[in-house]
């Protein structure tokens, strides 16, 4: 007796088909039609009942193929079971030469019928050697595409050595219609209900090669499949779960490093491509002469000496460095991220370039993920590509400071944004720790918490589900232990200190916005007119965008902004980026404090907006506007880069103080010497520590106490004049 078990899912038409050929071909052999139902609605009994009233209907949750062949199978009553597909239909005979086969040949486990697509001709891929890791690179991967039927793929397949008019023995065969013993299908357990869909086959195949038994396809046994009928009403990502299952087999069977090696060649496909050789070309342009000409300002050498601290003297500051304001510090999370690098390298100070490429590497990355997540992949490389090439990003990424994380993070807290407003409340906690993380990187990010701030409110008066969904006890309270996880350090330092980075600071924010709508500053230093801040963020922005020309990066920008201004109905995300562009703007106008610590948080907002006019203007219709796109692109990302290595080759910044650092040690000698700055940067109290780490990894460092000898440093547009003073 033949159980032939059929999984149905949205497919009635073909289902109704295939039992009427079962019923047509008219077997010799006795069999039973079992039916499981795999529908999220059981909408087919009444009508299977009442045209096929001898078939077993069995109802089923769909917990994926294999699991439901398993439940058929459990009612079955035959010798044989043979699996069908329900958009096959069978050929006269077809059952009754699959049984004869295997009643015929005791060592035959699994035989399957020859298959034929909607042309009525052969399916040329069926039957096929045992898939290994190789094989599935050559046969899955950009490899097959680019070189179809490779060697490897056409012995896999059997391409060259299979006349399809005789019988052939395979490793493999399709789980579209195959029967096997019964005895053999519970010796193995069944399918392996770890697959939802795709691969069970080969794992059921080398599970009974493994046990001694053959498997044989049959041309003569015929069966016509309409193929991915089923697979393509699946209410789930096919493509996921086809890799999920690759994944899986390939772990099962060869191991967890085999099939992890195997999917990062696997899932590399032309986006992954492209990816790769942008950031390539990031790492490249950033890594640049950058042992000769890497910045290294006073304040980043107060970092280098507080993380040297921490690993020499075990020493762990709760704050970073003082901002224009000395009773407020910066965050200390620079210095826990160079320590480690630092204690790596021995301390030497161009390991600080290379932590912040890498972040600015992983920065490329994220805005790849964060525009594929918003809008499109192609939006997500045209951003990875505008970032890997911005004058003032590379810059930024060469320069080993507490600033160089901040678009990283930025990036993290837009898409938790992005997630959160359209409806997934449990992006909040994340949220906020990420803005709690931003703080401690650069107080001026507070800015970005403001617009978040904003958005919400304007979520809430709209009563919108995602604005007013977040008054749940969990969320709150994940919420505020993300923030003070994150703000532990500050809280600890406020707790003596008069909450000067917490309380005292929000005090300062509203006297902020208090004179942004008039009110007279009581201290004005470092604020500026607002004809110079708009020169500033002019300039500032062309960095960003186009580094030769700044009326054509401006042109770009507001091009880009009247782009989403047209399009705001089409995504939300259209709204969120105009949003974020906008208050950020404006931020950076109102404050009137032309620091470049407060450009990078501008950065992804930027970038994705000039990434979307750029999608938009070559997908554009008009032929002319596509290709003014493409040129526009690649003039923008040569240029840029052209731009970068004019200005590095000319910069020799780290080289000339390294040789001013070398000077004053081997002047000193033995002798203990102060460092004393001079001129108009040289005023400030942070200008000679970047000196003073030098001088200290050379070997002989300032002392503490006040010498005779004094090293005089003046920095100046085209070299660093250092003289020696001594106080008699």
């Amino acid at each position: 007796m033949v159980s032939i078990i059929i999984v149905h899912y949205h497919v009635k038409k073909e289902l109704f088909a295939a039992i009427q050929s079962i019923l047509a071909s008219k077997p010799k052999a006795t069999y039973e039609i079992i039916v499981v139902d795999n529908d999220e609605k059981k909408t087919i009994q009444t009508d299977l009942k009442k045209h096929f009233p001898h078939i077993l209907y069995i109802p089923n949750e769909n917990k994926g193929f294999g699991q439901g062949n398993n439940v058929g199978a459990n009612y079955a009553k035959g010798e044989f079971l043979f699996f069908l597909n329900p958009d096959t239909t069978l050929f006269p005979q077809c059952i009754d030469l699959l049984v004869s086969y295997l009643e015929r040949h005791s060592d035959i486990g699994i035989v399957a019928p020859l298959l034929y697509d909607d042309r009525k001709k052969i399916v040329s891929l069926q039957g096929a050697r045992e898939l290994t890791p190789l094989r599935a690179i050559f046969s899955f991967s950009f490899i097959n595409k680019y070189f179809p039927k490779n060697p490897i793929v056409r012995r896999y397949w059997y391409l060259d050595e299979w006349d399809k008019k005789i019988i052939k023995e395979v490793d493999s065969i399709p789980g579209t219609a195959f029967m096997i013993r019964q005895k053999l299908y519970k010796k193995l357990q069944g399918f392996d209900e770890h697959f939802f869909l795709y691969f069970e086959e080969h794992d059921l195949c080398k599970r009974a090669r493994e046990l001694g038994w053959k498997i044989v396809i049959i041309p003569s046994a015929k069966v016509f499949h309409a193929l991915g009928r089923s697979t393509g009403k699946l209410k789930k990502d096919v493509p996921k779960i086809f890799r999920q299952s690759r994944y899986y087999y390939l772990r099962k069977h060869f191991g967890f490093l085999s099939a992890w090696g195997s999917e990062i060649i696997l899932r590399t496909n032309k986006y992954a491509l492209s990816l790769l050789a942008i950031l390539f070309a990031a790492l490249v342009i950033r890594l640049y002469y950058i042992e000769q000409s890497m910045q290294f300002i006073g304040d980043q050498g107060w970092f280098y000496i507080s993380a040297r601290d921490i690993v020499l003297k075990r020493e762990i500051p709760l704050v970073g460095i003082v901002s224009s304001h000395p009773w407020l510090h910066q965050g200390a999370f620079w210095t826990y991220l160079l320590a480690p690098v630092l204690w790596l390298a021995h301390f030497n100070p161009v390991s600080g370039a290379y932590l912040s490429v890498a972040i600015g590497l992983l920065a490329t990355l994220g805005i790849y993920f964060l525009g594929s997540t918003m809008f499109s992949k192609n939006i997500g490389l045209l951003a990875a590509l505008l970032f890997a090439s911005s004058p003032y990003v590379i810059f930024s990424d060469r320069m080993p400071y507490h600033t160089v994380p901040i678009p990283f993070f930025i990036i993290c807290a837009l898409y938790c944004l992005h997630k959160w407003i359209q409806g997934n409340r449990y992006y909040l906690p994340p949220l906020i720790m990420f803005l709690a993380v931003l703080y401690n990187f650069e107080l001026a990010t507070f800015l970005f918490s403001l617009i978040v701030l904003g958005i919400w409110l304007f979520g809430f008066l709209r009563k919108e589900s995602w604005a007013r969904g977040i008054f749940k006890m969990k969320i709150i309270l994940l919420s505020v232990f993300g923030w003070l996880v994150v703000m532990l350090p500050m809280i600890l330092y406020d707790m003596h200190h008069e909450f000067s980075q917490t309380v005292k600071f929000l005090v300062w924010i509203i006297y902020q916005a208090a004179v942004a709508f008039g009110f007279s500053r009581i201290n004005p230093v470092g604020s500026v007119s607002f004809g110079d801040i708009f020169r500033f963020v002019g300039e500032s922005y062309q960095l960003i965008i186009f580094g030769y020309n700044e009326f054509v990066a401006l042109f770009i920008f507001a091009a880009g902004v009247i782009f989403l201004i047209v399009n705001r109905t089409k995504k939300k995300a259209y709204i969120l980026l105009g949003a974020v562009n906008l208050a950020l703007l404006i931020g950076l106008l109102v404050e009137r404090t032309p620091s470049g610590a407060y450009l990078p948080m501008v950065f992804p907002g930027v970038i994705l907006l000039i990434a979307v006019l750029f999608d938009g203007v070559v997908r554009s219709k008009a032929k002319y506007m596509q290709l003014a796109g493409f040129l526009g692109l690649i003039c923008v990302v040569a240029f840029n880069y052209f731009s970068v290595i004019q200005k590095v080759s000319s910069d020799t910044t780290f080289s000339e103080k390294m040789e001013a650092a070398r000077y004053i040690v081997k002047t000193a000698g033995k002798k203990e010497y102060n460092l004393l700055g001079k001129g108009h940067v040289g005023q400030f109290a942070s200008f000679t520590t970047s000196y003073e780490y030098l001088t200290w990894w050379l070997g002989h460092g300032p002392s503490k106490k006040k010498q005779p000898i004094n090293f005089v440093i003046e920095e100046k547009m085209e070299k660093i004049l250092v003289t020696k003073q001594v106080v008699l």
